[in-house]
């Protein structure tokens, strides 16, 4: 039963993966600019605690995406010592064309799954979520 339920997880990443344009960036760090596209001006230290990983690792990520033309860091002017992050055009219409292409493929799973299905297949993944969240995974 945990081989099928472990391969079913898989084939449905895999399919989901190739079904998306191929992104110019890790899928790590596309998180990171959907963190900032829904929370313009946070800084490094705020992802870092949303995402619970060191504020060296959300830095790595920014400095990858500002090379990339993705984002763009501002002094805040009330603390020399602090960045505030904002996306760039470039970023903007990246994660613009990933929330399409998701909402897409969600759109299709609801279609053909119908309401029933949908709202047990939501409800098994929020509790999934709440499982691996407790778990520190």
């Amino acid at each position: 039963m945990i081989h099928d339920f472990t391969e079913t997880i898989a084939a449905f990443y895999r399919l989901y993966n190739k079904r998306n344009p191929d992104y110019p960036i890790k899928s790590s760090e596309m998180g990171m600019l959907i963190y900032f596209y829904n929370n313009i001006g946070a800084t490094a230290l705020d992802a870092s605690k949303y995402f619970k990983i060191t504020k060296p690792s959300v830095t790595t990520a920014i400095q990858s995406l500002e090379k990339q033309h993705l984002l763009v860091r501002e002094q805040d002017i009330n603390d020399k010592r602090s960045y505030k992050i904002f996306l760039s055009d470039k970023g903007h219409t990246l994660v613009e064309e990933m929330i399409e292409s998701f909402n897409s493929y969600a759109t299709l799973l609801y279609t053909k799954l119908g309401d029933e299905k949908a709202a047990l297949l939501s409800s098994l993944l929020k509790e999934a979520t709440t499982i691996l969240e407790t778990e520190g995974q």
